[in-house]
């Protein structure tokens, strides 16, 4: 199952051109962090945090049905590990043993958000992230540093996304002439709470977030159109509904038939 609730998402297109930001512009310690993460009742996410109070591990929960759809579950994780500069800087970011192929990202000098994401198995960037005073585009390549898809982000003035675009490039990764991809999705965000954002409870990794969760506080209304490659167009329309915790983050989130549990340490 495709779940819609935002868990993470992106930002406002004013300028391509890149720009350092203060190293005191993104929360970095939260009196609350984020622990568990749970969907529909199975856990998905469980966070881990070192004595700097910044995330080092990310557990990634993952469910299969048995092959004739009778039996329980199996369960399958994946850890990401971060590592952090002096600066409280994501560097790396491995899965697995450390040995294995890791992520490594730069930034634009002391600023705490980056500005390229490298796979250690290749020369080139995977992402290269532009800045105005939040996330306005992000480049997404290939290995063969062909460009797959371009994401622009909008926002109004308290620092909220109203508009994302995700554009992708389907002749460049060497579609096939007579199929059909997508070409575009929109979002539009249409109304959010008045409470914090739940990417804030998770300190150090938080300016990763390329999703919703950007935002400064949380979505409750928004619409998806998806463009294929055919001029075909699919419409959808969303709702969340929140409760929250005496912190004023969210503890649960509802969205048609879903349910989000977010569970924190305090």
């Amino acid at each position: 199952m495709k779940y819609t609730i935002p868990l993470l998402l992106l930002f406002a297109l004013a300028s391509c051109k890149k720009k350092t930001l203060e190293p005191d512009s993104v929360k970095i310690i939260s009196e609350y962090k984020l622990h568990y993460i749970y969907t529909n009742g199975l856990m998905t996410k469980e966070y881990k945090y070192n004595d700097k109070g910044v995330a080092d591990q990310v557990v990634n929960y993952y469910y299969y049905k048995p092959f004739h759809g009778v039996g329980p579950l199996t369960t399958a994780t994946v850890t990401d590990n971060y590592e952090y500069d002096k600066q409280l800087r994501v560097v790396k970011v491995y899965s697995g043993q450390p040995g294995a192929s890791y992520q490594t990202y730069n930034y634009y000098g002391s600023s705490r958000y980056p500005a390229t994401r490298y796979n250690s198995s290749y020369a080139t960037p995977m992402e290269e992230f532009f800045y105005s005073g939040k996330l306005s585009v992000l480049k997404e390549y290939d290995v063969n540093n062909k460009l797959i898809s371009t994401n622009s982000y909008y926002y109004n003035t308290i620092g909220n996304l109203t508009k994302m675009v995700i554009q992708y490039y389907p002749d460049t990764i060497g579609g096939t002439p007579g199929f059909l991809y997508t070409e575009k999705i929109v979002y539009d965000y249409l109304k959010y709470d008045n409470a914090n954002n739940v990417a804030y409870a998770m300190p150090g990794i938080n300016v990763l977030t390329k999703d919703v969760n950007v935002s400064t506080n949380n979505p409750l209304e928004w619409e998806q159109r998806i463009y294929s490659t055919g001029g075909g167009v699919n419409y959808y329309k969303q709702n969340t509904t929140y409760e929250y915790n005496s912190g004023n983050y969210p503890v649960r989130a509802i969205t048609g038939n879903d349910t989000v549990t977010y569970t924190y340490d305090k």
